[in-house]
């Protein structure tokens, strides 16, 4: 995250003329001649007369401390254990619960879509009936899923997720119509898309992205999860910097990126002619399935490992052909004419 990060004098110097006390309790006493402090007047004329040395008690304020401490901790652990206590209770008691929160049937659906949702999952999928109908499929305290729509469009959050004394964490299901744009952000939850062909992004920090049937613009960003998509068409970005990256049934159409920083890429599909391609793993093997009639030219790099490349010095179909670019540090590269 990045992003969602956090984005928190010399002890020998003393004045000209400034007593020094000596603090030594077998040497300290006071004088008739010294002043008194009030709050032990009483105490050292009483022991003047009885021929006594007073030495003046100094407050007990550490040992008043010390015996605080441990009434905080206790305090702090009964509340944490109630937290916790009260979570686990509400998570068995709605593990099942499906309700709806929101439904804008009768109304103009907004054309865009945030979906914020700290640490549940968020499942997305277009609408049947061409209209927004949010429920939460875990959760019984749907007061916790805030909605609000401002202009064209309309944002989705739930409040305090995961936090000690918010209760369960509440998983999503939007469904939306078909052409929708949307934006999913998460914490620590997985995302499903299903069936949207309009502008998708999605963040999490950490949590796998799973899509289907995507169409348009599509951008997939984890810090630490897998990317599956099956069925893409379109341009589109899809990066994590700990996992694997699985593309089928794809068909891109303009400038494209596919990156992990540790992980493998398997792409299985075909690249429009005329655009730039970049398939990048730090640590992982990428290969690429292609139609055996794919017009490409193809650029490869790997410190340690092979490549092996079907359309080498092979002709293009056609006068402008995909221009890929396939960089590994570490793993094998692989142009496969598909069977």
């Amino acid at each position: 995250m990045s992003g969602q990060q956090s984005m928190f004098a010399d002890p020998e110097h003393r004045p000209p003329g400034q007593r020094m006390y000596n603090t030594d309790s077998q040497e300290q006493s006071w004088s008739e001649s010294e002043e008194v402090p009030p709050m032990y007047a009483e105490e050292f004329h009483q022991a003047q007369r009885g021929g006594a040395k007073i030495q003046p008690e100094q407050p007990k304020k550490r040992n008043r401390l010390l015996a605080i401490v441990p009434l905080i901790l206790l305090a702090v652990l009964l509340a944490g254990g109630f937290g916790l206590a009260r979570t686990s209770f509400l998570s068995s008691q709605s593990s099942q619960t499906t309700q709806v929160v929101y439904n804008s049937q009768g109304f103009i659906s907004p054309a865009h879509v945030i979906i914020q949702d700290a640490s549940g999952d968020v499942h997305v999928h277009s609408s049947s009936q061409n209209n927004i109908l949010v429920m939460s499929t875990n959760g019984t305290d749907k007061n916790r899923v805030r909605y609000r729509q401002e202009g064209d469009t309309m944002v989705i959050a739930v409040d305090g997720s995961g936090s000690l004394f918010a209760g369960p964490t509440i998983n999503l299901d939007v469904s939306l119509p078909q052409s929708s744009s949307v934006a999913v952000e998460s914490h620590s939850g997985s995302v499903d898309l299903a069936d949207m062909s309009g502008y998708v992004q999605v963040q999490t920090d950490s949590g796998a992205i799973h899509a289907q049937d995507l169409s348009g613009a599509v951008g997939l960003r984890t810090t630490s999860g897998d990317i599956e998509v099956q069925g893409l068409n379109g341009q589109t970005a899809l990066q994590t910097n700990s996992g694997d990256i699985t593309v089928d049934q794809a068909n891109l159409n303009g400038e494209s990126l596919i990156s992990t920083f540790s992980g493998s890429i398997t792409y299985n599909g075909s690249l429009a002619a005329g655009s730039p391609y970049r398939f990048e793993s730090r640590s992982g093997d990428v290969r690429l399935n292609l139609p055996s009639s794919s017009s490409l030219v193809a650029e490869t790099h790997t410190s340690s490992g092979n490549v092996d490349n079907d359309f080498d010095n092979m002709p293009g179909a056609g006068s402008s052909p995909a221009y890929v670019s396939i960089i590994t540090t570490s793993g094998d590269i692989a142009i496969k004419q598909a069977s």
